[in-house]
């Protein structure tokens, strides 16, 4: 299902790559990366007792340009 859902991001938007976060149990997650290749994903972080992997995660891709985003600025 998520590799479907990378798939169809990068077909409507001229994606060379994206990011997902992916939330699951009590308190577990995962930060991935995906391309045409596949995905590169972490381990598996507690983001209840630390909240700082994932909130840095999410300020450091908010400071990104849109090339860095994995945008096809070409197009």
């Amino acid at each position: 299902q998520l590799t479907h859902y990378a798939t169809s991001i990068h077909r409507s938007q001229f994606r060379v790559f994206s990011y997902s976060i992916i939330l699951f149990g009590k308190a577990e997650g995962r930060l991935l990366r995906w391309d045409r290749s596949g995905a590169i994903y972490t381990e598996i972080f507690d983001w209840a007792k630390d909240p700082n992997t994932l909130s840095e995660f999410i300020w450091r891709l908010n400071s990104l340009t849109f090339a860095q985003r994995g945008y096809d600025t070409t197009v």
